[in-house]
């Protein structure tokens, strides 16, 4: 009689305490709006299952409504097959588990409740086969399991040697091992004799006792480190038993399997009375408190979570972007290595083999080096162009606006320019060209040279002159228009053309076939509006490209011709040269309609960047051989110095030789005149006089050759009649001795 007093007094302060709870429960409920993902196994009976309508079912599943009816907790019940929702769960697609047995491992996979619900594991065998009443046991055996439930976690973790069989549900292995396949089940006690009676088969397989290895307790799990709602789920666990309801959902489900006794004895009323009141002493607490804190708290830890989540979710994206950057790094790094040491070969069979003509140009005009190409085009060789500058084969007409560009480039106003020009082959005829000009400068910033990249558009011209005409003379016939603008479609197509047709006015460009083929998309791949070419235009290119569409709609050209890098769907840019013209106008002068075409010059460009590459190890080339020709220049200097100089010796030996004959014939001449007494003061100041003559003539021979060697500008006057008397006076005494007299008249 006192128990049942003491039972109903404990029944209504847990009432009371239910009041509290709740309202402390509403008030977080209030601030919730977060809807809690549940996951349940499908086939766990009575714990988990799935009703005839498909709606989950069972012990914990109702638990877990009634916790989170009391504590204004929104939930939604996912149902799936138990590895599944385990797998998810762990992947955080899943906020909590109702029915998750503790163990140690999976202490570090989530945050638990406090336990809810126990169980204990039994093995069941087919009937007359020997019972297996631990782990132990079991060694050698072959145990089916359901996949990543505890039993099958805790036969891993034993590290007993036995044949593991995963199943996805219980019935299947009750059905397995009724069919006589492998030795046994390991399962909760109770579930597996639901099971048995659920599917008959109690006849067939029967439970052996409870093992002592280890029991299951049974809690809440949610996503680790979210203490939040697990506090939340015991309070509301605590409400639920306070209430009552854990009672009615215990009966309701395990009723005539495992009775419950209703009437608690004196130690659980003890252990009621002092959680009681407990309760009620941190519930009045509480609600003066978190009446005042629960809005202000709840606020900042909002903002905290949300300054967290953009703080993490920006992390990841720069650390995605590193990571992917990196990667491009290294492949670029990668691919360029490569590319460079292939680029050497590449780049001189790419001048000869390229299918454009190609060529170096000087800044005054000239054909430095050109193509074999470039040789065809214009019907003259090699040498030919070499010897020649590009102004002077150039039409005409269109020499002026050639020039006009080609000297902005020379001021550095540009680098390089396109145009559509005309040039004159030897054989007279006039070929259309694509000029693509660009320039290389010195340090100075003044051009060194140019590299030149020529099509020969000739073909092109002569068809869109063709279909000018004929467009011309079927202008006013609707019919007509259409089969030339087929002829035109298939013109295009055919040059590798893309064309397009713009509407300025509302933005609509319709893009042909081969325009989206040439940047690696499909037909449907790209809307057809301004706005898509502009995305694919390089950023840099763009300013420019809307100056010139001015300029044009303002009728300073007659034309629009642009060069234009384009990103092609792999990623990578092409250069594409666009042109086009406005063929209507609105009735206030804007434009309306505006016709062209891109024909793609990456190709070109390749070229003009090998070309680019090839000057400068050119141009080392030449500095070196430079230097060695300096060298041998001056070493032949040194060497015609030399042999000059042995020349002159030579040639002075040779001058004085004769005047050292006249001084010796002198001297003997005194000899004689003494010997014959004709020595007198008159012979020897005649005979001194013609010595020093002798000698003046040597010291004057070693000024001519020293004055030899030193080059003059200057004119002087020379006396022919002077120059053979002193050479005669050199042998005045031998022709004296031998009576030989000499006259000049001059």
């Amino acid at each position: 009689m006192i128990t049942r007093v003491l039972f109903l007094i404990a029944r209504r302060m847990c009432v009371a305490a239910v009041i509290v709870l709740s309202c402390i429960g509403i008030c977080y409920a209030g601030q919730a709006s977060h809807v809690i993902l549940v996951g349940s196994g499908m086939d766990f009976p009575p714990y988990a299952i799935v009703d005839k309508n498909g709606k989950p079912s069972g012990f914990s599943v109702e638990l877990i409504e009634s916790v989170a009816e009391v504590m204004g907790l929104s939930i939604e019940i996912v149902p799936g097959v138990w590895a599944s929702v385990l797998k998810d769960f762990k992947d955080g697609r899943l906020d909590l588990l109702p029915l998750v047995a503790m163990s140690a491992e999976r202490a570090d996979m989530a945050t638990y409740s406090e336990p809810h619900t126990m169980a204990y594991d039994s093995f069941f065998v087919r009937r007359g086969s020997p019972k297996i009443k631990s782990l132990a046991d079991a060694k050698g055996k072959d145990i089916i399991v359901m996949s990543s439930d505890a039993a099958h976690e805790r036969l891993l973790a034993s590290k007993i040697p036995v044949h593991i069989i995963e199943m996805h549900t219980i019935p299947e292995a009750m059905r397995l091992l009724a069919q006589g396949r492998h030795d046994a089940v390991l399962v909760p006690k109770l579930l597996g004799a639901l099971v048995l009676k659920e599917l008959k088969l109690q006849s067939a397989v029967v439970s052996g006792p409870p093992i002592d290895d280890y029991h299951r307790t049974f809690a809440f799990a949610v996503q680790r480190g979210n203490t939040g709602l697990a506090d939340k789920l015991n309070q509301g666990i605590a409400i639920v038993r306070a209430t009552g309801r854990y009672d009615e959902l215990y009966d309701k489900w395990f009723s005539g399997i495992e009775p419950r006794n209703k009437v608690p004895d004196w130690k659980t009323i003890k252990w009621a009375i002092a959680i009681i009141s407990s309760v009620l002493a941190i519930s009045l607490i509480l609600v003066l408190m978190l009446r005042r804190q629960v809005v202000k708290r709840t606020a900042e830890l909002a903002f905290a979570n949300k300054q967290l989540t953009d703080e993490l979710d920006e992390r990841k994206k720069i650390e995605d972007e590193l990571r992917t950057y990196k990667e491009h790094l290294e492949n670029m790094v990668e691919s360029r290595t490569a590319e460079l040491a292939e680029i050497n070969d590449r780049f001189h069979t790419a001048f000869d083999s390229s299918t454009v003509g190609a060529a170096i140009t000087s800044p005054e005009k000239g054909w430095i080096e050109v193509n074999n190409i470039l040789c065809e085009m214009l019907g003259y060789s090699s040498e030919e162009l070499t010897s020649m500058t590009w102004a002077e084969i150039t039409h005409p007409d269109d020499l002026e606006p050639d020039v006009v560009q080609f000297n902005r480039v020379l001021a550095g106003e540009i680098n390089g320019y396109n145009l559509e020009k005309r040039f004159m082959r030897k054989d007279g005829a006039i070929v259309h060209m694509m000029l693509l000009l660009n320039c290389k400068r010195k340090a100075d910033g003044s051009v060194d040279h140019f590299v030149a990249m020529l099509e020969d558009i000739s073909e092109r011209k002569r068809m869109e002159d063709a279909l000018r005409v004929e467009i011309e003379q079927v202008k006013n016939k609707e019919s007509e228009i259409r089969i030339l603008q087929e002829r035109l479609a298939l013109a295009i197509e055919g040059s590798e053309l893309g064309a397009w047709d713009w509407n300025v006015q509302t933005g609509d460009v319709i893009m042909s076939k081969y325009w989206k083929i040439m940047l690696g998309y499909d037909v449907h791949e790209l809307d057809n509006n301004i706005n898509t070419v502009m995305m694919l235009m390089h950023y840099e290119d763009r300013e420019n490209v809307g100056q010139l569409l001015e300029k044009h709609f303002a009728g300073e050209t007659d034309k629009f011709v642009s060069e234009i890098r384009y990103r092609h769907k792999d990623g990578s840019y092409r250069w594409i040269i666009a042109r086009g013209k406005v063929f209507e106008w609105t009735n206030d002068g804007k434009p309306l309609r505006m016709m062209g075409t891109n024909s793609d010059v990456t190709h070109l460009k390749q070229m003009e960047d090998d070309l680019r590459s090839f000057n400068v190890d050119l141009q080392a080339m030449v500095a070196a051989e430079t230097e060695k020709r300096r060298l041998q220049e001056q070493m032949l200097i040194q060497q015609s110095k030399m042999a000059a100089m042995g020349e002159m010796i030579g040639l002075i030996g040779h001058q004085w030789r004769q005047p050292l004959n006249a001084i010796g014939m002198i001297v003997q001449d005194i000899k004689e005149e003494y010997a014959y007494g004709e020595l007198n003061e008159a012979s020897i100041n005649n005979t001194i006089e013609t010595t020093m003559n002798q000698v003046s003539f040597m010291s004057k021979t070693i000024d001519d050759f020293k004055n030899f060697f030193k080059p003059s500008k200057e004119m002087v006057r020379f006396n022919v009649k002077a120059a053979i008397e002193e050479l005669l006076s050199m042998f005045g005494v031998m022709f004296k001795k031998s009576d030989v007299d000499i006259s000049i008249r001059a």
